[in-house]
């Protein structure tokens, strides 16, 4: 996925990694997905900040939205890079999440 040439900073891009169903005997249960969410900046002083922003109001989160129970999320792997092509930085961030369908 990239973002248009035409998009202003700051911009987030979210994408879904995986997204695996755990079974048993009565059917689905507990699934767990991983989601990126890349954050992009000309500075990366402020890709960082925002990237900052989504994992403090993310990790650690429990709570229902709508039918959907979460268990909690977790950051699962974080890093930052430039991309001299698009001349901005990029920070991904990548979060697990335990939920079920309530």
């Amino acid at each position: 996925m990239k973002a248009e040439d035409t998009t202003t900073y700051p911009f987030a891009i979210l994408r879904t990694v995986t997204d695996q169903p755990a079974y048993h005997m009565q059917g689905e249960a507990l699934r767990e997905a991983v989601i990126q969410i890349d954050t992009y900046h000309d500075k990366l002083v402020d890709a960082v900040t925002n990237a900052a922003l989504i994992r403090a109001r993310l990790t650690g989160y429990r709570g229902k939205v709508g039918s959907i129970e979460i268990g909690v999320i977790r950051v699962s792997n974080w890093r930052e890079d430039w991309a001299p092509d698009a001349r901005h930085f990029r920070v991904l961030n990548q979060f697990t999440i335990k939920w079920t369908v309530t």
